[in-house]
């Protein structure tokens, strides 16, 4: 055999001993990847969506009840039976609450005399205010005309005995009108110049006659005089015979002001006790309260409870369901649309409910809220239907759901590697790991980044950094809770 055959055979055998190796080392690496099976897990245990780390919207409002009615108990009224229970369903008309009317006729009684006794209060006020606007101010009342007469002085009579034992009544003044001295010069016959009748003298100044008897006049005059100065009264022609009050047209106006203010608070009282008066009188006309719509009841009270708490002891639902009235900035009213379902938090209560949008308005409100932008809201109106234990008024914080793109998420650093400048993970596809590249964003805190294409929340992964981790192995499903890396 020549040199070139023997070349020729090694180089043969060589290439078949080489194959069988390749085949060998195949097969025992395929045996290899059969034989063990790598734990993945699910991309929304170790990823989020995107809204979830940049701000899930939210947004929040009060519940509406469609219709509701609310019975308070009336103190000092008694009841005599309640007709409903937490959660029956009533008709408009049903009979939800009686009063026991023995004491009926005597309450409404008693009312309807404060209504009167306020009613006579302002028919009085007002009499008194217009007998004030009748009184004339003392600045307007006529003056006495002035007087032209030159004084006078009384001359006061005295008596004196004369030389010869005759007596004379002569009167002294210090001054007359004229300057003359009107006094008798000639022998007493003389008084104040008129000539005495002979034979009977005068004494005017005592209040005697000529035969020495008092003058009757002059009696009867002392005697009123005693008499004004032992009961201390002026004589009804000195101080005009009246006891009339006057006002001083300042006064007159501030009593008209406070006649007028009286009367308002007056009124005002009256017309409450007429109001308080129909309503007893509607409610107690038959002891009965009536559901005034279809609906149902949604609380019943204590009565003692209802009146320490000051709430209604009933209250009635329409059955027709609730709304929630709430507002959406105009960078987020494209992500929702009428029809679609959100997830409502009741802080009242604590509980949760999904509703539905049934109304976005097309007029915004007025003004704008502040914050990094300035956006427009606009009205909207979600309705729950499936909830039997709502109030009006209670508060909601309204989850918009997400936007829908499975592929905009954030993921766990550790289950993302890098090969270049690209990034990969491994991920399960019919059952085996598939090394899949991926479009990646902005890294938050050192710890998560984001996915922009190549994987969904409906995905599952492994840990691309154990060593024993090859695309190909087979796979299975692990939970991710206790996982540590």
């Amino acid at each position: 055999m020549s040199s070139k055959k023997k070349i020729t055979i090694a180089l043969i055998i060589s290439i078949v001993v080489i194959a069988i190796i390749v085949t060998v080392l195949h097969f025992l690496k395929k045996k290899n990847a059969d034989s063990k099976v790598i734990d993945v897990y699910s991309v929304s245990e170790v990823g989020q969506e995107n809204d979830f780390f940049e701000g899930r919207k939210t947004i929040d409002g009060n519940v509406s009840v469609n219709m509701e009615q609310k019975i308070y108990p009336i103190n000092n009224q008694k009841i005599k039976e309640v007709h409903v229970k937490e959660g029956d369903v009533v008709k408009a008309g049903d009979i939800i609450l009686e009063y026991d009317t023995t004491a009926q006729s005597l309450s409404l009684e008693t009312k309807r005399t404060e209504v009167e006794l306020a009613r006579t209060a302002v028919l009085v006020a007002e009499r008194e205010l217009n007998e004030m606007k009748t009184i004339v101010p003392v600045e307007n009342m006529p003056q006495p005309e002035p007087t032209t007469e030159a004084p006078t002085t009384e001359a006061v009579p005295t008596t004196e005995e004369a030389p010869n034992g005759d007596t004379t009544v002569s009167t002294s003044t210090d001054a007359t009108p004229n300057g003359n001295d009107n006094t008798a010069k000639d022998g007493g016959n003389t008084v104040n110049n008129v000539p005495a009748a002979e034979g009977t003298p005068t004494s005017e100044g005592t209040g005697e006659n000529a035969s020495g008897q008092p003058n009757s006049d002059a009696v009867n005059t002392s005697e009123q005089q005693n008499d004004a100065a032992d009961t201390g009264d002026t004589p009804p022609e000195e101080n005009g015979g009246t006891d009339e009050v006057y006002y001083t047209r300042d006064e007159l106006n501030k009593m008209i002001t406070d006649k007028q203010n009286e009367i308002k608070s007056l009124n005002t009282a009256y017309q409450l006790k007429e109001i308080e008066y129909e309503i007893m009188e509607n409610q107690l006309s038959n002891g009965q309260i009536t559901a005034n719509f279809d609906g149902v009841v949604k609380t019943v009270k204590n009565e003692e409870d209802a009146i320490s708490e000051n709430t209604a002891m009933i209250v009635l639902s329409g059955t027709s369901g609730y709304t929630v009235n709430s507002s959406i900035g105009e960078l987020s009213l494209a992500k929702i649309s009428i029809g679609m379902e959100v997830e409502l938090l009741c802080y009242d209560n604590g509980a949760y409910y999904t509703g539905k949008i049934t109304d976005i308005q097309t007029m915004p409100l007025s003004g704008g809220y502040g914050g990094e932008t300035v956006e427009t809201y606009y009205p909207v109106t979600i309705t729950i239907d499936d909830a039997d234990d709502l109030q009006q008024g209670q508060y909601m914080e309204i989850t918009l759901p997400s936007s829908g793109d499975a592929t905009n998420l954030y993921i766990l650093m550790p289950f993302i590697k890098r090969d270049n400048d690209n990034y990969y993970v491994l991920k399960e596809e019919n059952g085996r790991l598939k090394k899949v590249y991926v479009e990646t964003g902005k890294i938050m805190w050192g710890e998560i980044i984001q996915i922009k294409s190549g994987l969904s929340m409906d995905d599952y992964v492994a840990f691309p950094y154990a060593s024993d981790v090859e695309e190909g192995m087979k796979t299975k499903h692990a939970n991710f809770e206790g996982m540590y890396y």
